[in-house]
């Protein structure tokens, strides 16, 4: 899907949804988290809180952002420049890859008035222990500590959160 963003309808991308993406890696979150975003912009209720339960009852919330790494490390030279070139340009290409998901949609859904309603907090709350304990990404660990911190978790916990996401960047 990141690599068919900028070849949209072209090619074997045509044949790309988020809604198959959902189906193949079923399990995964992270295609819920772009179909919630989607269903946001249209404002279909229905399609939200499907999305919201999907993200929130993943098994993991997965982005593979490391498996960009790993391709990197793959054509490198075996040189010791070429390993540090590699590890840099490795480096910059999680980053960018990680920036792309749309967590403002989550974050949207599961604040304010939204989270009087008994069934949304519930929803909310089981995304953000999605986000914080089944997933690859640290900004999906940030996301999470966020909304968990808006939901009233301990300080602590969100705290603990924000660094483990900070460490695993800076990795």
């Amino acid at each position: 899907m990141q690599q068919c963003q900028s070849a949209k309808g072209q090619g074997s991308c045509a044949l790309l949804n988020l809604d198959q993406w959902a189906r193949v890696d079923d399990g995964n979150g992270l295609p819920w988290l772009h179909i919630l975003e989607r269903a946001r912009v249209r404002n279909d209720r229905a399609q939200i809180e499907e999305a919201l339960h999907h993200i929130g009852a993943a098994a993991r919330f997965e982005g593979a952002t490391y498996a960009i790494a790993g391709r990197v490390a793959d054509h490198a030279g075996a040189g010791d420049v070429d390993g540090i070139a590699a590890l840099l340009v490795a480096v910059d290409a999680v980053h960018i890859a990680a920036r792309i998901e749309p967590y403002d949609a989550l974050n949207t859904v599961c604040k304010g008035a939204s989270l009087s309603d008994a069934n949304r907090r519930q929803e909310c709350e089981h995304a953000a222990q999605t986000l914080t304990e089944r997933s690859d990404l640290p900004l999906a660990l940030l996301n999470g500590a966020e909304l968990g911190r808006r939901l009233g978790w301990p300080t602590e916990r969100v705290d603990a959160l924000r660094r483990l996401a900070s460490s695993n960047s800076a990795m």
